[in-house]
Order: C-alpha cells, then structure tokens, then sequence
C-alpha cells in the first residue's frame, strides 16, 4: 500500500520587500513580484495526482551579497531570519502554514573555508535563538553556494574543500549548483574531483552529503536535443558518465526537477494539440534524462522537487507546479517502479538526505536500489 505522500525538495520565496536584494531582479523579469508561502501553497491546488504533501525544503534565492568581509552576509542572514520565522510560528503572518517549512538551505561563505562557515552559523544561531551550541539549528539543513558562475579550479580550491568538510564534520548537506549546457560539462567532471577531495581522509559517516542541484536539477542537461538524436549525441553520453563517477560516492543525491526551464518553449506553447498530445511531447523530451537520472543514482538516490516559483516562468504558470508532479507521476509508472520505489523518490530520500524529521511517524528505511 502507497503511503500516498510527497516532500518538495526545492523551492524559492519572495516577498514583495525582498525583490531590491535580489541579485538576478530585474522589472522585466517574470518573477518580478511576490512568490512567498501564500501563493506556493496555492500553486499546489491545481495538482491532480493523489499525494499529500508533507511540505517542502526552502534554497536560498541569491541575495545580493559579497565575500570582502563578515558584512557582506548580511542579504542571506535576513532571507534566512524570515524563512526561519515562517517555519517556526514566530512570524505570525504563516502561523497556519509553519509545517510546511521542513527545511531551509541557506547561502554560505564556502569559498572562505571552515573558519568563515563557523562565524556564519553563529550568525544563524543567534537568529534563531537556539543558542546550545551542541544541538542543530532546527529546520537548518546544509548550505548552498552558486557555481555554475565561476571559472575552472573555483570549486577545487581548498579553502572551498575545508568547508565541505565542515560540513560532513557537522552533518549538512551541500547542493550541488553547476550548469552543464549553459558553461559546459567540465563542471561536472570537476565535481567529480571536488568529492574525492572532500571525502579523502575521512572517516564514512563525516563525509559531506552532496545533491545535485540547480541550475537545473539534473546537473541542467540539454533538453533541447531532440529525443531521436541522443543516442549519438555527445552530451548526453559524457553527461551520463560523470553522473555515474558522482554516484559511485555515498550519500550522493540528484534532484528530477527543473526540467521546464530547460525544454524549448515552443514544446511548452503548442496551443494546437490536444492535452494529451501537449503532455506526450513533453514527456518524450524528458523522459532519456530522467530514467538516466534514476538508473545511474536508483530509486534511493533521485529525489522529487518543483523548483518553484521558477517552474512557473515556462511550465504553465500557475498551474506549472501540478504539471510536473503529474509528468513525474507517469514517469515513474512507464519507469515500471514499485510503491515503495516510487515513495522513495516522492518523500522517502529527501527525508533522508535533509535528515528531516516528520510528525506523521514516517520511516525512511524505503527499499530502493542503484538499478
């Protein structure tokens, strides 16, 4: 029997006041505007299939913010304080929807090392008002870094590697952030070597947990290619390949979402078909990517996401978040997954790899496989 759930593993919020501290903001941005609790909570109504969602995991949105000295962390500590409050009651405005906030994935100083992560937590700690130093701060998962903007040997670096290290050392997990189509694939061959780096000498259950993550979700393969040629196409088949080099690590996780950023938008605007027609084509895009995706990381290494408000900008709007739930849904069945498989990727690993507790009394221990 389905335990008939699912956990949303990324999404973004805004509010109206926040828009002047984000680095990408622009007014001719379709984002330009308020994507906060409100209005996530209200893009999962239009969804038609039969999970509950358990909630959902906040990452940072890109606060202006620099590196120079302590001061600069200033954008990301508020973001983090007004996530926080939602997912706590403290800010009344959400006390309804407190639950829902299972985790925050803030930004960090990575590349200032473990001295610099340090100093930074104890910002969130006061922030947060748990002041024991021997407890985790509650809802504080890990931390996430923009790379994908940055040149070769950024990553590599090893004020960049201690920090990672920290982190395993304390239990947070890293997501990923590298864009293959848009800078290239040797973003992801350097992944590959900043894993070995960070987990080189350490003992297994201190090695730092690591999801590929935005920009997009899948390490932002070229969905553009059309389905027919990616069986001679070179992308898809170094893609895959260092995909298998980052999962032959543990605790190492890929999140299936984001995939409507990154499709031709013709393929999303065809008017002229029928739904069923409209979501076919969809699926046929996605779908190599995907079963690549779950075959290379198995059924406990995938993890279900929205990426909204971002989903919304090319996947239907308002209704993009119950698009793409519905799209994983019949992937995983043409998958020929079990339930529990099947949970597993719905709520099962990112209760895992977030180290989310739940009030439901759920279990983590799904079955699932490298397939």
């Amino acid at each position: 029997m389905s335990s008939k759930f699912l956990v949303d593993s990324h999404i973004h919020l805004f509010r109206d006041e926040h828009l002047s501290s984000l680095a990408w903001m622009t007014p001719e941005n379709p984002l330009n505007g308020q994507h906060s609790i409100g209005e996530y909570l209200s893009s999962t109504s239009h969804s038609t299939i039969s999970r509950r969602s358990l909630g959902f995991v906040f990452v940072e949105t890109d606060r202006k913010c620099h590196l120079a000295d302590d001061s600069g962390w200033k954008g990301p500590l508020e973001e983090f304080e007004f996530v926080y409050k939602a997912g706590t009651g403290k800010d009344l405005r959400y006390r309804d929807s407190a639950k829902a906030v299972l985790g925050i994935v803030p930004w960090a100083p990575l590349p200032k090392g473990r001295g610099a992560m340090q100093r930074y937590r104890a910002q969130l700690r006061e922030i947060s008002d748990e002041k024991n130093e021997g407890v985790k701060i509650r809802l504080l998962k890990g931390f996430r870094y923009l790379l994908q903007f940055n040149p070769p040997g950024f990553m590599l670096d090893g004020s960049f590697i201690d920090s990672l290290k920290w982190m395993g050392e304390e239990g947070y997990v890293f997501e990923l952030t590298v864009d293959c189509r848009g800078k290239g694939l040797w973003q992801l061959e350097e992944a590959v070597e900043l894993l070995k780096r960070a987990h080189g000498g350490v003992q297994e259950d201190k090695k730092v947990r690591l999801i590929v993550a935005h920009k997009d979700h899948l390490a932002k393969p070229d969905l553009q290619v059309a389905p027919k040629d990616l069986a001679t196409n070179p992308f898809f088949s170094t893609w895959k390949t260092h995909l298998k080099s980052i999962a032959a690590f543990p605790n190492t996780y890929i999140k299936l979402s984001g995939a409507f950023s990154e499709l031709p938008p013709a393929l999303l605007e065809q008017q002229d078909k029928s739904r069923e027609e409209w979501l076919a084509n969809i699926l046929e895009y996605v779908q190599p990517w995907v079963f690549a995706a779950i075959d290379i990381f198995g059924t406990k290494g995938a993890i279900w996401g929205s990426d909204w408000p971002v989903c919304t900008i090319n996947g239907g709007k308002e209704k993009a978040w119950g698009l793409w739930a519905e799209i994983t849904d019949r992937l995983l069945e043409a998958r020929q997954l079990n339930e529990l498989e099947k949970d597993s990727i719905w709520w099962g690993n990112a209760l895992r790899a977030y180290q989310i507790e739940v009030e439901d009394g759920l279990h983590v221990g799904l079955v699932g496989s490298r397939i």
